[in-house]
């Protein structure tokens, strides 16, 4: 079984938390937050979060629009987590039409 991933564009917004010059640079500081949906048998072997932190270099590569990956496994309250990646929607910086789904269904390849 594959992985079903839900990706929404964000934006960044003022925050007291300080982001990177590199995070508000690249692509206009548009970044994308995917809700995951991993089967419990994976080709990866490890968490998702795990695989990303060892093999960062794989897929950040210098001169790309990529700058970081990062994953975190919802433990709790995945209302407020699906709501937090949705905010975009919510605030009509994004639509419905942007959300990326995969794996793409058999019509759409």
């Amino acid at each position: 079984m594959l992985p079903f991933w839900i990706l929404v564009p964000d934006f960044p917004v003022a925050k007291y938390a300080k982001m990177s010059l590199a995070a508000v640079t690249v692509n206009d500081g548009l970044h994308l937050h995917a809700i995951i949906v991993m089967p419990k048998i994976c080709r990866f072997g490890k968490r998702l979060s795990r695989h990303f932190r060892l093999n960062q270099m794989a897929y950040v590569v210098a001169d790309k629009p990529l700058c970081r990956l990062h994953a975190k496994r919802i433990k709790t309250d995945p209302g407020y987590v699906v709501g937090y990646a949705l905010k975009s929607i919510k605030s009509g910086r994004s639509s419905v039409d942007d959300i990326v789904i995969f794996p793409r269904s058999r019509g759409e390849r």
